[in-house]
């Protein structure tokens, strides 16, 4: 078992994808987490806390104090369809989505 306390970016972007995302696909299980609270000191950030365990966990998943099926990568409840897999970019927007303000 691990635990660790990150900004709460953790579970945004990019950082998702090389931090949580990587961390669970080599069979670790998110046990709990606190998504997003402040920091408690003077420091003006968020912090999120994960509990981890490397293998199954068949005992409770608790996010934000509360009993959840389970806990994504995004640090939020696990449903039907956070089960599928991660949103994905779509090609044919590329062009329409953003536009350089240069």
């Amino acid at each position: 078992m691990a635990g660790l306390i990150a900004t709460n970016t953790i579970a945004q972007g990019d950082t998702r994808e090389v931090g949580l995302r990587a961390i669970l696909a080599t069979g670790n299980t998110v046990l709990r987490a606190v998504a997003s609270e402040p920091w408690p000191g003077v420091a003006n950030l968020s912090m999120s806390q994960v509990w981890l365990r490397k293998g199954r966990w068949i005992g409770p998943r608790v996010l934000d104090g509360a009993n959840v099926h389970g806990i994504t990568t995004y640090l939020s409840e696990e449903t039907r369809d956070s089960v599928l897999g991660d949103p994905f970019r779509l090609m044919a927007n590329i062009e329409h989505c953003f536009k350089d303000l240069i």
